[in-house]
């Protein structure tokens, strides 16, 4: 499986990561935590058998990212987060 995340700075990063062990803790569910899964946020997910293609897909598409920053107001604007917002 491929997988096209972005990944938080370090302060953001810290922070969800408090977040995500309280809930863990209210909820029982420890799957993200046992799996030491990062804060992210998955933009594409996806099975490609020949990793060599994958590759060449994935070295042809860089030049169309930017680096940069992203801006979010709050947690709440990502209404099916499956870990923060679905497994209160």
């Amino acid at each position: 499986m491929y997988l096209i995340s972005l990944y938080f700075d370090e302060g953001t990063n810290k922070k969800i990561q408090l977040y995500m062990e309280q809930i863990a803790q209210r909820t029982g569910n420890m799957e993200m935590i046992d799996g030491k899964v990062p804060p992210h946020i998955t933009l594409s997910a996806f099975d490609m058998a020949e990793e060599e293609k994958a590759i060449a897909g994935f070295t042809a598409m860089e030049q169309e990212f930017e680096k940069g920053q992203i801006f979010w107001c709050s947690v709440g604007c990502f209404c099916h987060i499956q870990f923060i917002c679905h497994r209160f």
